[in-house]
């Protein structure tokens, strides 16, 4: 059985097979090429269009930009013109203010003048104007009337200047008012219970 068994190894062994080698198929290689073709084609077509598209985004992108650049300028425009014009309301009641105090002056000085020995009990009042009428006129000077090319007010450093003035002018035009009352009502009251111990 042995011999059987290598003899028909060796006879199969040895036979020749013969296959087909090569086969061309004209219609599917065709096919394959146009296929290639369509398929390079398609990706051309889409790395063309993903470049436009990124092209028409960062142009999108800078136009927004702008867009927001501007839009933040308007504003800013507008908040300076707001600011401005609330400034300018300020100034107006900072001008009435001074007429009154003006006014208020001028009354205080008949009724110190009529009652002088009133007027002595009320003189830190009067320190306390001139005071106040001093620092006014530092702040003025230093902060207002400066003249240096470099710097730049905004908007809010005229508030802030502003509201200082308008506080000063405030207390100021209290005193005189103070005083005011407390010459109008002297002779109301006992001379010695108005004087300050």
């Amino acid at each position: 059985m042995k011999k059987i068994i290598i003899f028909g190894t060796f006879l199969f062994s040895v036979t020749r097979v013969t296959s087909q080698l090569i086969v061309i198929n004209d219609k599917l290689l065709s096919q394959i090429t146009v296929n290639h073709g369509v398929r390079l084609a398609s990706e051309q077509a889409f790395l063309d269009s993903y470049k436009k598209q990124k092209e028409l985004y960062d142009e999108i992108n800078k136009k927004t930009m702008q867009v927001i650049a501007i839009q933040e300028y308007i504003r800013q425009q507008l908040k300076n013109v707001n600011s401005a014009l609330t400034q300018s309301k300020k100034l107006m009641y900072l001008y009435q203010y001074l007429g009154k105090i003006v006014s208020n002056s001028n009354k205080m000085l008949d009724l110190s003048a009529h009652h002088p020995e009133y007027a002595v009990l009320v003189s830190k009042y009067y320190v306390e104007i001139g005071t106040q009428l001093v620092k006014l006129k530092q702040e003025v000077m230093q902060d207002i009337l400066k003249e240096d090319k470099d710097f730049l007010m905004d908007a809010m450093d005229r508030e802030m200047l502003i509201e200082k003035v308008f506080t000063r002018v405030r207390i100021i035009h209290g005193n005189i008012l103070y005083i005011i009352l407390r010459l109008e009502n002297a002779k109301k009251i006992p001379y010695l219970y108005q004087v300050p111990v």
